[in-house]
C-alpha cells in the first residue's frame, strides 16, 4: 500500500515541476523599447522612472485621443476648459499655470515638456491634443530630464 501513494506523489511532483518550464517556453515576454534617452533601448535597461505604451496596446486600448493615453499612465493627471487647454500634473506638477495665457515668458514657462517627433511643442497655456492615428508609442518620462530635454521638463 505504500508503493502505489509514493509512486503517485512522485508523478505529481513530476509533473508539477515540469509544467513552469513549459509554460515559459510557450509565453515569451515582448521586449519594450523606448528612447528616454535619445537612443533606443529596451525598457529593462532605462535607469530611469519609464510608463510607456506601445503601438499594440495603444490598438488594444482603443486609445485615439490624447486625454485616453493619460488615463493609462499612472502618476499623471490632466484638468482644464477644453481641447489643447488642458493643464498636465506629472506627479502633482503642473504643465502651465491654469487659466493664464503668455507669450512666452521665462518665468512662466511649463513644468512639463511635450514632444512629438523629437520636436518640442510645450507653450504656455497649450497643451499637446493629437490623435493616435499611426502613433508608435508613448512615453512618459518621470522626474527632472533638463540635459536631455531642456529647461521646461522639470516634472
Amino acid at each position: 500500500m505504500f508503493k502505489p501513494n509514493l509512486l503517485s506523489t512522485i508523478s505529481i511532483y513530476a509533473i508539477s515541476t515540469g509544467l513552469p518550464v513549459a509554460a515559459f517556453a510557450q509565453g515569451a515576454i515582448d521586449e519594450v523599447v523606448v528612447t528616454a534617452r535619445k537612443k533606443a533601448e529596451s525598457l529593462q535597461d532605462v535607469p530611469i522612472a519609464v510608463s510607456a505604451l506601445d503601438e499594440k496596446l495603444l490598438d488594444e486600448l482603443g486609445i485615439d485621443v490624447f486625454s485616453d493615453y493619460l488615463l493609462q499612465m499612472p502618476g499623471i493627471t490632466a484638468g482644464g476648459s477644453g481641447p489643447g487647454q488642458n493643464t498636465i500634473y506629472i506627479r502633482g506638477v503642473a504643465s502651465t499655470t491654469p487659466n493664464l495665457t503668455t507669450a512666452g515668458v521665462a518665468g512662466l514657462a511649463p513644468n512639463v515638456a511635450l514632444y512629438l517627433d523629437e520636436q518640442p511643442l510645450s507653450q504656455p497655456g497649450r497643451n499637446l491634443d493629437v490623435y493616435a492615428v499611426d502613433m508608435e508609442r508613448v512615453e512618459v518620462l518621470a522626474g527632472p530630464r533638463g540635459t536631455l530635454f531642456g529647461a521646461s521638463s522639470q516634472a
